[in-house]
Formats: C-alpha cells, sequence, structure tokens
C-alpha cells in the first residue's frame, strides 16, 4: 500500500467523531466482516471524548494488509471526511470551547476575574474575562448555530496594553485587591473607551467583537452625523491565524493570575505559621 495513502486516511480519521464515521461505513458497501474490522480499529483509538485520535500509522497499514477490501471504504471515509466542512467546523469550535470554558469555570469557581494574556485571534493584548456575579445562565461558551458565544457570568473584554507578566500580575492583583473582584470599571467600558473591545463572538475563523471607532467624529466635527450614531460601538472582526497559536499563553497564564490573586492569603497563613511556632519554642 502506497504509504502517501496510508497517511491521507490517517489523517483524516484523526479527530473524528466516533459516531459519524460509524454512520459512514453503513454506506460505503463495505462487507460485514470489513466493517467489523474498520470498527474494532476505531473501537481500539478512540478517546473518551468519542473522538478518534491519531491512529498508529502500523495499525491502518496492518488492516489493509490483512483486510485489502476495506481500502475503498477508508479511503472514501477519508474522501468524505476531507469535504465535510460542517465537520470540520463543528471541531474546532468545539475544541475553541473546551480551552475557553475551562478558563470560565475556573473564574466562576473561584468567584473572581482574571487578567489574561490574549486571545484567540491575538496573543499581544490583555483579556479581562470579567466576573459578574451569581446568575442563571450556563456559564459557557455554547453554540448558537455556527458560532459560538458566552452565556452566565462573564464577559470577556480585550485591550491592546503588552501583556508582559509584570503588568499581568498587577492588573490580577488590582483584581484580588478588589471587594467585587473586578477592575475598574474603565476597563469594561466599551461605550466610552475606544482602548477596550468586547468579544461578541466566535465563528470557526474570526472573532466578533464590539468597539468604539478610534477615528470617530470629534465634538467639532458631530455636525456630520446628525444622529449620533458614531458614539455607538461597531462590529468588528479579527482573523484567527491557522492553529490559534495565541491559545497557548492565554491558558498558561491562568497560573500567573491564581497564583497572584491566592497570594495574600498564603501569605498570611505563612505570618500566622511562623508567630505559632516562635510561641512553641519560647
Amino acid at each position: 500500500m502506497v504509504s502517501v495513502v496510508l497517511e491521507v486516511i490517517r489523517g483524516a480519521l484523526k479527530g473524528a467523531k466516533r459516531e459519524d464515521l460509524a454512520k459512514a461505513l453503513t454506506v460505503e458497501g463495505l462487507s460485514e466482516f470489513a466493517v467489523a474490522k474498520v470498527r474494532d480499529l476505531l473501537d481500539r483509538n478512540t478517546g473518551s471524548d468519542g473522538r478518534i485520535r491519531d491512529v498508529p500509522h502500523e495499525d491502518i497499514k496492518k488492516l489493509v494488509n490483512e483486510e485489502p477490501a476495506v481500502v475503498g471504504g477508508l479511503v472514501a471515509l477519508a474522501a468524505n471526511r476531507q469535504l465535510s466542512a460542517s465537520s470540520e467546523r463543528d471541531h474546532m469550535l468545539d475544541l475553541y470551547a473546551e480551552q475557553l470554558n475551562d478558563i470560565v469555570r475556573v473564574a466562576v469557581a473561584a468567584e473572581t476575574s482574571l487578567a489574561l494574556r490574549g486571545f484567540l485571534h491575538d496573543g499581544e493584548c490583555i483579556s479581562y474575562w470579567r466576573f459578574k456575579g451569581a446568575t442563571l445562565g450556563t456559564n459557557e461558551f455554547r453554540r448558537s448555530g455556527d458560532e459560538l458565544r458566552l452565556d452566565g457570568a462573564i464577559e470577556v473584554y480585550l485591550s491592546n496594553e503588552e501583556p508582559n507578566e509584570e503588568v499581568l500580575r498587577n492588573l490580577n492583583e488590582q483584581i484580588r485587591l478588589d471587594r467585587r473582584r473586578q477592575l475598574p470599571a474603565t476597563k469594561s467600558d466599551y461605550f466610552r473607551n475606544d482602548q477596550v473591545a468586547l468579544v461578541r463572538r466566535i465563528s470557526e475563523g474570526y472573532v466578533y467583537l464590539d468597539q468604539l471607532d478610534p477615528n470617530r467624529l470629534t465634538e467639532a466635527t458631530e455636525s456630520l452625523d446628525p444622529f449620533g450614531l458614531d458614539k455607538f460601538p461597531k462590529e468588528y472582526m479579527s482573523k484567527i491565524p491557522v492553529g490559534a497559536p495565541a491559545l497557548d499563553g492565554l491558558v498558561t497564564s491562568i497560573a500567573v493570575a491564581l497564583e497572584v490573586q491566592q497570594r495574600p492569603l498564603l501569605a498570611l497563613r505563612e505570618t500566622i505559621e511562623r508567630i505559632k511556632s516562635k510561641v512553641k519554642s519560647e
């Protein structure tokens, strides 16, 4: 079997939903014996999330050598997988939601806002995950058609500040010292601050933001906008680079945020322990 064909099959199967492949197998015209062989391969390489893991090249090679009849079916499955735009879109949105919802859960469980590095589309900004308080929402990025929308106790705002560790530590310290565990209102006032944007929704390839136009009309030229529409945020879209590399910095910055916010209590406990130790030794 030509190696490139095996790799096409392997690449197409990776990340696919097990149940989707099972449905496809029933219409590919394979014999029951061949279908059983393919299903066994899929079952052995299905993760807890129901998706196919990276199937070893040797496993596919062994299967097609033992049962040549399955080659046509596997290639057909690969072709269907490659051409299924809706399946790829669903998978990408699921992966986005998986990572982003982990952050939402951390913030909601700790009842605190978080200042983190970047967002899906940009690693060189600050994302402010503002905790609004208890809510009846689902507290997650959830599907709405072909997009993700955030529902519940968290809102995400972006600012163009440099997301170095010193800045992140300072912002998270401000959050920790605030009674409501939030940053000053200016950090989320996208109706007045044109350096702040609200994350409104996420598609497969774009993040959609509400933000004031930095080049909006001044008071001297307001007559050009008699209805005052220029004073309201507009929707902008920002492309998500292939692979969403900014996710790395976003996720790893959670540790910095939590360390800063948990430090006051931990430090106080350490002080008290030192006091107790001195009293015992005297």
